[in-house]
């Protein structure tokens, strides 16, 4: 019988930090950086500086004194032609003698200037060309030394990096991965161990069948262990259906941790009293306490470990192997998916008496001793959702 419901056994549930072992991956190291191939450096060579030019205009002024004076000198020389200037243009001529004076002077002013400058511009020249032919012979040095050193780190980088690509494809394989994984099992912290009882509790028809078959797999299995409670709201201890404990040993690391298992079969409804349990919702606080100290649940239906139980097995020792090695269990499995239900459904199924459908009539015929835990103490608990009955 199936329901449009969302939540299908089997159910698995791992524990917070067991969960992250089992999905971690190792941390890629960091690639080697390549070295950079130097550059020879090569500086600005200085300019020379340029020789002074007194240029056409300079010239034309020296040109224009010299015929000045010489036009002075004749004319001084005859005394008519110096009346007659005189009369006309004396005052222009005169100006003209001066400026042309002026120009000469300041011409070879300038001149004396430039040969001045253009020598301290040769001596800084003569330096810096110095200096250049000495910064030309250290970046050659420095870079026939940068060039030696390269070649070196090339070689190691080489070597560096076919170690990280190597180191990189090994740390992606799975064996590679699942060892890292399970190495770090080892440090994790233990599960809340819990306490063996003695004494008989009522049990689910289908429980011992089962039981025995995974107690024929490993001596690991039990059925008479439950975990205490230390404080409220909880009111008394919870007892699995049925346990796996192993404490698992590294002589490697001599370091030991244990894995523990509850391993629950769920009915819909008592079997005496046709009421609903193990419903949707109804072990949320349960699956979270288990799981909160570190245990590892698996939930099936009823139906299914009667149907498939070998499957069913096969199962829970397939989801053990694989935690062991660090893998992250598989929900590859051949066992036909059953959804859960709800409590309406759950009234549903034991108006129908629909567990009568798959059990055998030996099984069937012991439905009427399952009770609630308060029925068979004649008590009740205000959240049953503290400890189901089997």
């Amino acid at each position: 019988m199936s329901f449009p419901n969302k939540i299908t056994y089997p159910i698995l549930i791992l524990p917070n930090d067991l969960d992250e072992i089992l999905k971690s991956i190792p941390e890629e190291a960091l690639k080697p950086k390549e070295p950079v191939e130097p550059t020879l450096i090569i500086p600005k060579s200085p300019i020379e500086p340029s020789k002074p030019a007194g240029g056409i205009q300079s010239y034309g002024c020296l040109l224009l004194s010299i015929v000045i004076f010489v036009l002075a000198g004749v004319i001084g020389s005859n005394s008519e032609i110096m009346a007659s200037i005189f009369d006309g243009f004396g005052l222009v001529f005169l100006v003209i003698i001066v400026l042309g004076f002026g120009m000469v002077y300041n011409y070879h002013k300038n001149g004396e200037n430039a040969k001045k400058e253009y020598k301290n511009k040769m001596d800084d020249y003569k330096a810096s060309r110095k200096q250049y032919q000495h910064d030309i012979l250290y970046y050659r040095e420095e870079y026939e030394r940068k060039k030696t050193e390269y070649q070196t780190e090339l070689i190691d980088y080489i070597i560096q990096l076919d170690k990280w690509e190597k180191g990189l494809l090994r740390s992606q394989r799975p064996d590679y991965i699942s060892a890292m994984r399970k190495a770090s099992l080892l440090y994790r912290t233990n599960p809340t161990a819990p306490t063996e009882i003695s004494t008989n509790y009522n049990k689910g028809v289908s429980e011992e069948g089962f039981y025995n078959l995974l107690l024929s797999k490993s001596s690991n299995f039990s059925d008479k262990w439950v975990l205490s409670l230390s404080s409220a709201p909880y009111i008394r201890p919870y007892r699995p259906d049925i346990v796996y404990i192993e404490d698992i040993y590294s002589p490697l690391t001599e370091n030991t941790t244990s894995l523990y298992v509850d391993i629950e079969i769920d009915e819909p409804y008592v079997g005496a009293t046709g009421e609903p349990i193990h419903y949707i919702g109804s072990e949320k606080r349960r699956n979270s306490f288990f799981t909160e100290n570190g245990w590892v649940v698996i939930r099936f239906a009823e139906e299914q470990v009667i149907k498939q139980p070998q499957e069913c097995a096969e199962y829970v020792m397939n989801i053990i192997g694989n935690i062991k090695s660090g893998i992250y269990p598989a929900q590859n499995h051949a066992i036909h998916s059953v959804e859960k239900w709800s409590k309406e459904q759950c009234h549903k199924l034991a108006f129908a008496r629909y567990r009568n459908t798959y059990l055998n009539f030996e099984l069937s015929e012991k439905l009427q001793e399952e009770l609630l835990f308060e029925a068979k103490n004649n008590s009740r608990l205000d959240n049953n959702d503290y400890e189901l009955p089997f």
